[in-house]
């Protein structure tokens, strides 16, 4: 399908909103080209000071906006629909094992989004037990990784310089201008060499 999909926005109501007292909030998913369901992941936006919650839907091409009060506090963050547990073998194959089995032996050293890809467990490194959790998956032994989780998304701008701990969440102080390129990241745990399918 190839018309552009609009995200459904829902714009908070914290009293009168005019062009004047909001400020939008904007941003993507990093590597989301093309979304076949637009549904599936949602972006919260939270009003620290009250108990408004307000949530949107990406656009076809990984997008999100908000029309958010100005003077207000936030927490920004994204989720999808399974609570981060849909497919779990999506995108793992013997050869993130190989890459990952590199990485540890130091032999090729793995960027650092896909090391949090690496780190199945979810402790914060990648070891021979992340290796030994991705086997027993492939084999169908389990049916998950022992962290339950199988997508984690992490706000760019913390990966860098260092890759743990990471970001799950922005949070807004005093919002009083537009602010763009919030962008998050998606990661599909265990995919180290990008071949996972977008939903």
């Amino acid at each position: 399908m190839k018309n552009i999909i609009t995200a459904f926005i829902v714009i908070l109501t914290l009293g009168s909103t005019t062009a004047q007292n909001t400020a939008k909030i904007s941003g993507s998913i990093g590597a989301a080209s093309t979304l076949q369901d637009t549904t599936f992941f949602i972006v919260t936006l939270q009003c620290i000071d009250s108990a408004y919650v307000i949530k949107t839907h990406l656009n076809r091409f990984g997008q999100y906006s908000f029309d958010a009060i100005k003077g207000k506090s936030y927490r920004l963050s994204l989720n999808d629909i399974a609570d981060g547990t849909k497919d779990p073998v999506n995108g793992v194959s013997t050869l993130d094992l190989v890459m990952i089995q590199r990485h540890i032996l130091g032999i090729s050293v793995l960027p650092q989004a896909k090391i949090i890809a690496a780190d199945v467990t979810l402790d914060n490194r990648v070891t021979a037990n992340d290796i030994a959790q991705i086997r027993k998956l492939l084999l169908g032994i389990s049916q998950q990784f022992i962290s339950g989780k199988s997508w984690i998304y992490v706000f760019a701008a913390s990966i860098p310089p260092s890759t743990f701990p990471f970001m799950e969440l922005l949070e807004i102080s005093n919002l009083n201008s537009d602010l763009i390129d919030q962008n998050f990241i998606a990661i599909k745990l265990g995919d180290v060499n990008g071949n996972v399918k977008w939903p």
